[in-house]
């Protein structure tokens, strides 16, 4: 592996970590959960921050996924969406349902795209010799 397949590598994990934590403040947002240890308006900030960047940095590292391009893309930018319409309803803008919805059906979308539009084809095929 390569400096570079490494650093991307290294990014996919910071987002992966940064979408935890953006999961995790939406808990005090919509739930009113562990509102005694973090005030609503923090966690929003800290939502919007750490959702846009592990969105940024997964969006950037899309191609070396496992996945397709065409379904990574589609997949990344129904979720964009999702993630748009999520800050709309936090600063209660209309139209944010519809934003979401269209968002949503975006990502399930790409989880029913033909095979052939999903899975990387390997230049390497395992070949069992007897």
């Amino acid at each position: 592996m390569d400096n570079q397949e490494r650093f991307l590598q290294i990014l996919k994990r910071v987002g992966g970590i940064c979408f935890a934590v953006a999961f995790i403040m939406v808990l005090p947002i919509f739930g009113r959960i562990g509102l005694e240890y973090i005030s609503i308006t923090t966690a929003r900030y800290l939502f919007i921050g750490f959702g846009a960047l592990g969105l940024i940095l997964n969006l950037v590292t899309f191609q070396t996924g496992r996945f397709q391009p065409l379904y990574n893309l589609t997949y990344w930018g129904g979720s964009i969406i999702v993630f748009a319409g999520l800050i709309m309803n936090l600063f209660r803008i209309q139209y944010a349902l519809f934003v979401l919805i269209a968002g949503l059906l975006i990502v399930g979308v790409s989880f029913i795209l033909p095979k052939r539009h999903v899975e990387r084809k390997d230049g390497n095929p395992d070949i069992l010799d007897d």
